[in-house]
């Protein structure tokens, strides 16, 4: 073995005492990085869940609205029905006064063409 002196071993212990503080020294670095690195993954991640959030909302109110035109739809489904049933009424009305009117101008010809027969007649009778 070799004899060390005391210079010697106060050399190595303050040699080991800077390579500890340049440990440290790496270590808070390496903290500070993971540090900065949480915290922009929190941002990354807080972005994230309000644009989810948005998207969630947005796809209420689509759902909202969806609903809204389903709802609408199913009563114009009813009030074409009931315009069906008012066509058809209106149809049968038209029929109807086209029978009458039928009727009507046959009773006027029969009225007119016996007027005309026996207008001499009328007069002949009036006088």
């Amino acid at each position: 073995m070799t004899a060390t002196s005391n210079q010697q071993i106060y050399e190595a212990i303050g040699a080991l005492g800077a390579e500890v503080k340049g440990l440290r020294r790496d270590f808070e670095r390496v903290e500070k990085a993971h540090a900065d690195n949480v915290e922009h993954a929190d941002r990354s991640r807080k972005a994230l869940h309000e644009r989810v959030d948005r998207i969630v909302e947005d796809m209420g109110e689509v759902a909202t609205s969806v609903a809204v035109v389903v709802g609408a739809v199913d009563v114009l489904k009813v009030e074409v029905k009931d315009g069906q049933a008012a066509a058809a009424e209106i149809k049968r009305w038209k029929q109807m006064g086209v029978g009458a009117m039928a009727a009507s101008g046959i009773t006027a010809s029969a009225i007119t063409s016996s007027l005309w027969y026996f207008w001499g007649d009328l007069l002949a009778w009036i006088m």
